[in-house]
């Protein structure tokens, strides 16, 4: 049996943002204010990094909050919602906010572990297999609109989580991909509207390329979903049904190796932009959760 493989938030990794050579230049008069905000900026940046660090991520940690509030008073980006500057590929440095997480082992704190049910909301099969979250990615690029469709041109961007995940199994640990696929729309200069219409659970490419960790794979899924409807109840069955209905969701089926599910009727949620520049955007949801997120 392979050992379980130990991870980290990538929030522990030193994330120090390039130098700017111009920035030891000593500003003329009438810049000393930007360089002077400028450097606040950069410092206020530099003490959330740590706080993350010290706190594995955890941003209900009320030294990070205090830290997010005041940086969020120094955003530099006006109609941070609308800005190109939300544009590229971030990384999410804030722990995960999914409920019933695993208690870590000791000199684990960082180690974020939950039921593969858990973190999909009982979506993907077999729901009580242990994962650990290794990182998230939020790449996010711009979706012109259709013809005929109202609104201000390009201002829906593509919002996806790209959740990179370590399952273990008792026969060894293998790598997947669990990625969401939503939009986000401006719905105020500061505040975007998102919604998530499907997702997917694949193996990693280094999974996909070595043919003993496929056959583990196949062997871990095989025949998952089918074994979960027949062991449901009636009552089970029921409300999943109605459930199912209220959002149009197309459940995952027994397939070869991806899995994948749709939502035609998607709820709505929306997050606030509260700091934004080039480096490091931060957000807070309708759930009332915070997201430190660079690139």
């Amino acid at each position: 049996m392979t050992a379980p493989t130990k991870s980290r938030r990538p929030s522990q990794v030193s994330t120090k943002e390039p130098q700017n050579p111009s920035a030891a230049t000593e500003p003329a008069e009438g810049n000393e204010k930007h360089a002077t905000d400028a450097d606040r900026i950069a410092d206020t940046k530099e003490s959330l990094r740590e706080a993350l660090n010290k706190y594995h991520g955890s941003t209900k940690n009320a030294e990070v909050i205090a830290i997010i509030e005041e940086l969020s008073a120094l955003n530099p980006t006006p109609q941070p919602a609308r800005s190109p500057l939300m544009l590229g590929d971030w990384k999410d440095l804030s722990a995960p906010h999914f409920p019933n997480r695993i208690a870590p082992d000791e000199g684990e704190e960082g180690v974020y572990k939950y039921t593969l049910g858990r973190i999909s909301f009982n979506l993907f099969e077999p729901k009580k297999l242990v994962c650990t979250l290794d990182s998230v990615r939020n790449p996010i690029e711009r979706i012109p609109n259709e013809e005929g469709e109202k609104g201000q041109d390009d201002e829906k961007m593509s919002y996806p989580l790209v959740i990179s995940l370590i399952v273990h199994t008792a026969e060894g640990d293998l790598r997947a991909i669990m990625r969401n696929e939503g939009v986000v729309t401006p719905a105020t200069d500061d505040r975007a509207s998102v919604v998530f219409s499907s997702g997917a659970l694949s193996p990693a490419p280094e999974v996909v390329a070595d043919a003993e960790k496929m056959t583990l794979w196949r062997k871990t899924f095989e025949n998952a979903y089918a074994r979960a409807d027949a062991e449901r109840s009636y009552l089970a069955r029921a409300g999943r049904y109605i459930f199912f209905s209220l959002l149009g969701l197309v459940a995952p089926t027994d397939a070869k190796d991806s899995f994948r599910f749709e939502m035609k009727r998607a709820p709505r949620g929306y997050l606030d932009v509260l700091f934004l520049d080039e480096h490091m955007r931060i957000t807070k949801g309708n759930s009332g959760s915070y997201c430190v997120l660079v690139r």
